[in-house]
């Protein structure tokens, strides 16, 4: 079933302006309330002052003195007297509210632009938080959630192995192709690790240990392939079958695969969650080299050789096709022939899972032909990185959306022209061919 969320709420930028205009006009009417608050109490403070200046009838008397009358006194000879009675009652002026300075139409527009130059602070000072976040976040490599290899698949510490010990035998190599495969199914989970062989060695060695937190379960291991003998062996392989546990149980299974030079195609399958890595110090040559992980979870993961060629799908998982994330950097091996290099061919597949490809190679040796394709079945993002790949050819860019740099666009092709190129690096002419096919976003950079 689909996940559903609930309702989400977002505001636009004119909505924004609208909730500011109802914010200020709640602030504007409030400020209204409280001035005629105000001039209402500052009339009633006035009108209790002049009750108190107000002379009661015992204050207006006048008291007549029994003496003598009182000499006659001019105006000018009373007006230091004059001066000394004060009439002056201070009377605070109310505060004239501004007038409207914006107007268009009859319409009062001060308050709508006072709600824009506050919205459009606003957008700048969070745009410019965000750009300043994006400046300093590294960019992402799409294995920010990549599984930590073995441990994150649990039940390492599981107490009991199967035959009490890891279990090591010998299967010969298919007599006509040279070939052999591999595969594992159940309800297991392991790793898968493949090692460069002694170089006398004819036959595929393995070292298995299976460990489990229930005993018994280890009684329903299976394990087939050809007795180990020198007869002819038409096909060459390792099935091992496990028991589905229970949600409280586990089983685990940690293979070593040890190859041997006389061995040149090999195909790795795995229909449970699987991690496949390949020994770093080993030096495997191999014709064709094959890894299928047939789980949908997302633990699945392959860390790829150095050097053989390697064709690989995960169905779900770090890298291969459906939902899987690809991260490869690709280093041509050295021609055979220096006079007559050959082609390097490449192929990568991917679904909805982003795919990041870096094509290196050494200016100080032989420059092999580039031939690479690059697809995804669905719109995965791709980045494709030929920065270092001393290219030099044609390029045929199909994509719904590209970001390309160092290339030069072909110009449009004749009506009767079949011509598939659309780019060029370094020299129209040039021996390398690039072919990138996707419904998505394809970045390639030269």
């Amino acid at each position: 079933m689909p996940e559903r969320t609930g309702p989400r709420f977002s505001l636009s930028f004119w909505g924004m302006v609208g909730a500011v205009m109802i914010a200020l006009k709640l602030k504007e009417s409030m400020d209204d309330c409280k001035y005629l608050r105000s001039s209402e109490n500052k009339a009633i403070d006035r009108a209790i002052l002049s009750d108190k200046q107000v002379s009661t009838e015992e204050e207006g008397r006048i008291a007549l003195g029994d003496g003598e009358p009182s000499a006659y006194r001019d105006v000018e000879g009373n007006e230091e007297a004059i001066s000394l009675i004060n009439t002056d009652i201070t009377v605070t002026r109310p505060k004239r509210k501004r007038a409207k300075c914006c107007m268009c139409c009859g319409l009062d527009c001060s308050l709508f632009w006072k709600a824009f130059g506050i919205v459009v602070g606003i957008f700048v000072v969070w745009n410019g938080f965000k750009l300043i976040k994006w400046a300093l976040t590294p960019s992402p490599t799409g294995l920010e959630d990549m599984p930590t290899y073995s441990t994150s698949l649990g039940c390492v510490s599981a107490p009991y192995t199967y035959a009490g010990k890891p279990t090591s035998f010998n299967v010969p190599i298919g007599s006509e192709n040279a070939d052999h495969g591999f595969d594992i199914r159940g309800g297991a989970v392991g790793t898968i690790t493949v090692l460069e062989g002694q170089p006398s060695a004819t036959k595929v060695t393995y070292d298995v240990t299976i460990r489990s937190n229930d005993k018994s379960l280890l009684n329903d291991i299976v394990f087939d392939h050809p007795v180990d003998q020198d007869a002819e062996v038409k096909d060459s392989h390792l099935l091992i079958v496990t028991p589905r546990p229970s949600e409280e149980k586990c089983i685990r299974y940690d293979v070593k695969m040890y190859v041997p030079p006389t061995l040149k195609k090999l195909h790795l399958q795995s229909h449970t969650v699987s991690h496949v890595q390949f020994d770093p110090e080993s030096h495997i040559q191999l014709d064709d080299f094959f890894v299928t992980l047939f789980s949908p979870k997302r633990l699945n993961m392959i860390l790829p050789p150095q050097q053989p060629p390697l064709a690989q799908d995960a169905a779900r998982g770090v890298r291969g096709r459906g939902r899987g994330v690809m991260n490869v950097r690709v280093h041509p091996t050295l021609a055979l022939d220096p006079a007559s290099p050959e082609v390097a061919t490449l192929r990568t597949t991917s679904g909805s899972g982003r795919t990041d490809i870096f094509y290196v190679t050494t200016g100080a040796h032989v420059h092999r032909p580039i031939s690479s394709t690059h697809m995804s079945s669905m719109n995965a993002d791709m980045y494709l990185t030929y920065r270092d790949a001393q290219y030099s050819g044609l390029i045929e860019l199909a994509a719904k959306s590209y970001t390309a740099t160092g290339v030069s666009k072909i110009g449009p092709p004749d009506a009767e022209s079949q011509e598939k190129w659309t780019h060029w690096v370094g020299d129209e002419q040039g021996q390398d061919e690039l072919s990138i096919k996707t419904r998505g976003w394809a970045g390639v950079y030269f």
